[in-house]
This record gives C-alpha cells, structure tokens and sequence, in this order.
C-alpha cells in the first residue's frame, strides 16, 4: 500500500472534521430537543447499537472520551433514569433502562432523518460507496490504533 502524501493526508482530515462538525450540529440540535447534552445523545447511541452492558472505559471509548468523562455522563444519564450502572468485579458496567432504550431509539430515528435530510442530494451509488469507504477508513484507523 502506497502511503498518502502529507497534503493529501491533511486534507482528507480536513474533509472529515467539516462535515463531523456540519453532522454534529445537527445532532445537537436533535439533543437539545430531547433534553439531553449531546455527550450524552452519543452516549445513549452507542449504548443503544451495542446492545449489550459495557464497561465504563469501553463505553468511553466508543464514544471518544476519557472513561472519567464517561463516568460523568454516566451519572447525568443515570439521574434522568436512562442508563444503570452495575459492578463488575472492579469495574462498573453501564446499560440502558428502558426509557434510556426508548429514548436512544427515538434520538437514533430522528438522527437518522436529519443526515438523510442533508445528505439527501447524494445519489444512491455514491452513498453506497461512501458507507464502503467509511467503513474502510474505520477499519484502517482502528488497525493502526492497535498495532
């Protein structure tokens, strides 16, 4: 495999953070509507497409912060009665309640309307090779992150 030259690479970074940025906007309006922050909308997704308890520092890194940022939206989840925590040998577990499953469902669907929304003028080969490379793209960070 040929490395990317610097530019490239920049600019491919570059992309990717603007249009986070323009999705995650969206995103927060959304959560603000619910009543949550959106650390704590990325927190119930992921909780909600695991479907499974995990660990404090496995969830947070999921979501991209710190297991102690975890833990503090943990507790502003488990206060709105949307996850529980349980203990795990030295580890606390987190999972959804059932208005946190509702509730991630709901934010998932509305999510999920606010992208097709603005992704919208994108035909369905170029979303099909988007979602591809997407995935790629996942895979190469994640197997670069790890060894």
């Amino acid at each position: 495999m040929t490395p990317l030259d610097h530019d490239t690479a920049f600019e491919l970074v570059d992309r990717l953070g603007h249009a986070y940025a323009l999705l995650e906007e969206a995103a927060s309006e959304i959560a603000g509507e619910v009543g949550v922050t959106s650390a704590e909308l990325v927190a119930l997704v992921v909780l909600v497409s695991i479907d499974a308890p995990l660990s404090q520092s496995d969830w947070g890194r999921l979501q991209g912060v710190t297991r102690q940022r975890a833990h503090v939206v943990a507790n502003a989840l488990v206060e709105k009665g949307l996850v529980e925590r349980a203990r795990s040998g030295r580890e606390a577990r987190v999972s959804l309640t059932a208005a946190g499953r509702g509730q991630a469902r709901r934010l998932r669907a509305s999510i999920g309307r606010a992208a097709s929304r603005r992704l919208g003028a994108l035909g369905a080969d170029q979303v099909s090779q988007l979602h591809a490379l997407l995935g790629t793209l996942v895979e190469a960070l994640e197997a670069t992150r790890n060894g």
